[in-house]
């Protein structure tokens, strides 16, 4: 488990620090520094933590395609689609397919409904792309801001 798989977990959960924390009883400084890369945790608590995503529906997938990677793709091809996301036009491509599929500009991710219902009119492969793996609500993947293989998925309870 990656810090980052923590995170994107926690913002498919809809899930604050003190929620996670509270699940997992493990002590919320822990968990932040974790995600951050501040501290590495122990052993015990990232069994803790990674047993209380997995209890919620989290999964924790290796090798795929990331959404930020595809998100990224898409922005690219239409600068224009940035606007759509309540950016000003050239902002870049990379920053904002992070600030949607990761929690640092605010205490969640943005919720995938709400990008459900920007992306809604995408006729193009990669938006079509991005569209179903974020109608799979339960397959909604939140991937690393540098569009790496690992990831977090919510199964359907």
């Amino acid at each position: 488990m990656k810090p980052a798989q923590v995170r994107m977990a926690r913002a498919a959960l809809n899930w604050s620090l003190a929620d996670l924390s509270k699940a997992a009883g493990v002590h919320r400084n822990t968990i932040s520094n974790f995600e951050t890369g501040k501290y590495g945790g122990s052993k015990d608590a990232l069994v803790a933590i990674q047993r209380a995503l997995e209890a919620a529906g989290v999964e924790f997938l290796g090798e795929r395609q990331s959404l930020a990677a595809l998100m990224t793709k898409w922005l690219a091809a239409d600068p224009s689609r940035i606007e759509l996301f309540g950016m000003k036009s050239g902002t870049s491509p990379e920053f904002v397919a992070e600030l949607l599929v990761s929690d640092r500009h605010t205490n969640i991710a943005t919720p995938a409904k709400n990008l459900i219902e920007i992306l809604e009119g995408a006729t193009d492969p990669i938006g079509q792309e991005i569209l179903t793996l974020l109608r799979r609500v339960a397959g909604v993947e939140f991937i690393p801001e540098n569009g790496g293989s690992i990831g977090v998925r919510l199964r359907k309870q």
